[in-house]
């Protein structure tokens, strides 16, 4: 064939690579066409993940090349499209799977639709490939329209060069005598262009989602994240994306929860990385503080080491490397290389969760909600000067567990969800914590539910007491903004960036302007907190009781000022007197500036959940569909507690969810996404709190 790669396959936009290697005399002996997942899955019409569930369910023999890597074949193209047609006519995937066999299904009793019997699949050479099928995580239904889950820019890097490394080295060994310096030059230009084009490729990936991840922490009102020592040193495009949206970066150096040695070589390889990474870090302005690492200095007093290396010798040799490393080597690097900016010798810098004298010192870690298996209750008398990591779990929304998991391993206690659990008490402790304030419910999709609701409501509880303490307490960073895998976890935006609760709660806890009830004493107090920079000269709270169906039983209003950059005790009256039905009444807060908007509105509700009277409320809604986004109006006669929004498009994001609707409230809510088509429906799904009572 003539033919020769250019990166593009001939007559197609997929990519493809043809090596021909010539004897002398001119003679093609070899040939090969092999295309990578991610093209193969867009030539057969599907997603790569259903490639690689087909191959084991389908017991199909995909070529490897030395190395155990996938390639893919036309045969193998043809066989794939097949299945899919087959798919489409409603064929199950045991009687494809007799048919590829040569089976005849309905003589073992496997139903087949009334529609013609499909034609012969393409020859795919089965006895001449030995194969080893790799399992993908518990994918087990039969089913093509799995969650996405396509190979990343850094697994087709990998498994580019491995390809390219099966071909050259089979052609070396066929033809070693006869590979000509036309045919190497050939093959160095088409590894070149390839690998060029996918470091491209790569370098895009990152820097949208690096874009996409601080434009989520700028829409909930954030302006500072960690970069924890358990971590790694991010790409330049993280710190370039937090200069364009003004997030301030703490910055550990890469250390954490445990000791490191101090030896000459070790301390030389570390100083070489910090001058490194201190020297690309520097002129970013970004860049707010140093810290030397997480929690080391906390795990030697605090964490049983002494009683573990009974030795007094090895606990001395830790204290001192300890300060070798980050109270001499580091913080002369930074003085050295970035004098003008702050560094500290390790978070937390004095303060245990569990000792309340610490938390006048620095920054703290507090746990006591979670490790220690407080009330959120706790959060509002625990109170730090400022509060760099604490946090509560929560699973990720149904379309993420999907990902990972089958059906039947939907339990708290499943073994896949045990696997993607790393905490020990992780799932015990979401569902003790979930009976304090809420009825919890058995249904495992509820469960999950209300364990988002849960995380949401508790964490935004320590939020705002940080900020209604101000300024004893001039910052909070709850642990954590992000997942790295599917998993359950602290985070607030899971791995395929969907928004959990906790992300829309934060958003609300760091409003601008925010008005905030608390039972203090025998009192409730409101405080009015404000970030911005001038004060409110002439506003009105306007305070109403009100029972579940809408009707107001109480109402007054306090005229007063908010002012600027403050939390301000704006009014106070004794609790006991505010209502007589705890069950089935809340507290509307609204504040109004002198033009009328409105500033801020709150509800305050008197009891918990689960002693609450929840109306089982119709929730009416109407969808108008767009190119890339649905615009959702929603309304309810009652009150609807924690409304969530669901649809099954990883990544798409909501204008709002996890919200009250209020009685007789309308509410409209956008969701974007580059998937929505106007012309193509998409199931949406509709909670409210009263479905788990």
């Amino acid at each position: 064939m003539s033919e020769k790669y250019d990166g593009k396959c001939l007559n197609s936009p997929f990519r493809k690579v043809i090596i021909t290697v010539t004897k002398k005399g001119g003679h093609a002996i070899v040939e090969k066409v092999r295309y990578m997942i991610s093209d193969a899955a867009a030539l057969a019409g599907v997603e790569t993940h259903v490639l690689r569930y087909w191959e084991e369910e389908l017991d199909l023999t995909i070529p490897r090349n030395e190395m155990g890597h996938r390639y893919y074949t036309r045969e193998n193209i043809q066989e794939f499209q097949k299945i899919k047609e087959l798919k489409e006519k409603g064929y199950q995937l045991k009687a494809i799977r007799m048919i590829l066999h040569n089976k005849n299904p309905e003589d073992a009793g496997v139903s087949v639709p009334d529609s013609a019997a499909p034609g012969p699949l393409p020859a795919c050479n089965r006895e001449h490939h030995h194969t080893v099928v790799a399992k993908p995580d518990r994918q087990n239904t039969d089913k093509t329209d799995l969650p996405v889950n396509t190979l990343s820019a850094e697994e087709r890097m990998a498994q580019f060069r491995e390809l390219m490394s099966d071909i050259v080295g089979h052609a070396i060994a066929q033809n070693n005598e006869a590979l000509t310096l036309d045919i190497s030059k050939e093959i160095r230009e088409t590894v070149l262009k390839e690998m060029n084009y996918l470091i491209r490729e790569q370098n895009d990936m990152t820097e949208e989602r690096y874009r996409q991840l601080f434009k989520d922490v700028k829409d909930a009102n954030m302006n500072m994240i960690r970069v924890w020592g358990g971590g790694i040193y991010e790409d330049d495009a993280f710190y370039q994306a937090a200069d364009e949206n003004g997030i301030l970066v703490w910055q550990d150096f890469i250390f954490a929860c445990t000791t490191y040695p101090s030896d000459p070589a070790f301390m030389k390889r570390v100083e070489a990385e910090a001058e490194y990474n201190i020297k690309r870090l520097r002129n970013h302005a970004s860049l707010a503080m140093w810290c030397g690492n997480n929690e080391i200095y906390e795990g030697m007093r605090y964490w049983g080491w002494d009683k573990k290396y009974t030795d007094p010798g090895i606990m001395e040799g830790m204290k001192q490397g300890y300060d070798k490393l980050f109270r001499e080597l580091l913080p002369r690097k930074v003085a050295e290389l970035d004098p003008d900016r702050f560094y500290m010798h390790g978070s937390p810098y004095e303060a245990n969760w569990g000792r309340p004298e610490s938390w006048k010192i620095a920054d703290s870690h507090n746990w006591g909600i979670w490790y220690g298996q407080k009330p959120f209750e706790s959060l509002d008398t625990e109170i730090p000067r400022f509060m760099s990591e604490f946090g509560f779990q929560a699973f990720p929304e149904m379309k993420t567990i999907a990902t990972f998991a089958s059906p039947e391993d939907y339990a708290l206690e499943s073994e896949v969800m045990n696997a993607h659990q790393k905490a020990t008490i992780g799932n015990f402790l979401i569902k003790k914590t979930m009976g304090l304030y809420y009825k919890v419910p058995e249904d495992f999709d509820q469960l999950v539910y209300m364990g988002l609701v849960l995380q949401g409501v508790g964490v935004r509880q320590g939020l705002e007491a940080h900020r209604r303490n101000r300024p004893y307490c001039m910052g909070t960073l709850y642990w954590q903004l992000n997942d790295s895998w599917p998993v359950v976890s602290w985070s607030s935006i899971d791995y395929y960036g969907n928004w959990k609760a906790l992300h829309y709660q934060a958003k609300r806890a760091f409003a601008p302007v925010l008005v905030d009830a608390v039972k203090e004493g025998e009192d409730l107090n409101i405080y009015v907190m404000s970030d911005k920079l001038e004060a409110d000269k002439e506003v009105t709270l306007l305070l109403r009781v009100m029972d579940f169906n809408g009707k107001v039983l109480t109402k007054k209003s306090i005229k007063g000022e908010v002012p600027a950059n403050a939390s301000t005790l704006y009014y106070k009256e004794p609790y006991a007197g505010i209502t007589t039905s705890p069950q089935n009444t809340f507290l509307l807060m609204t504040l109004k500036n002198k033009k009328g908007e409105v500033l801020s509105e709150e509800i305050y509700y008197f009891n918990h959940a689960k002693d609450q009277e929840l109306p089982k409320t119709e929730i009416r809604y109407k969808v108008k569909p767009m190119d890339g986004k649905y615009e959702v109006t929603l309304s309810a006669r009652q009150l609807a507690r924690d409304v969530f929004i669901e649809i099954p498009v990883q990544g798409a994001k909501f204008t709002d969810n996890f919200f009250d609707l209020l009685p007789g409230q309308t509410k409209k809510v956008i969701i974007t996404s580059d998937k929505l088509k106007k012309n193509e429906k998409v199931d949406i799904t509709i909670k409210q709190l009263s479905d788990t009572n």
